[in-house]
């Protein structure tokens, strides 16, 4: 995990890298259950996740939605 930062009071927006690539990802009510220090840095995390569809302003994209992450 490249950074982490909180967005909405209680969720966590993750950048992630893998072989290279940078993927964003959320981590939505993360700070509301147990949860790694917000303020830690991780080289590496073993992460369970879903992809889903964010549309935002009318453009639509895969979103990777972390359930957990450790």
């Amino acid at each position: 995990m490249e950074q982490q930062r909180v967005v909405g009071e209680r969720h966590l927006k993750l950048l992630l890298r893998r072989k290279g690539r940078r993927y964003e990802a959320m981590c939505f009510n993360a700070l509301e259950r147990e949860a790694p220090e917000r303020d830690a840095h991780f080289t590496k995390i073993r992460a369970a996740y879903r992809l889903a569809v964010n549309e935002f302003n009318g453009l639509k994209n895969v979103q990777i939605n972390v359930e957990h992450f450790e």
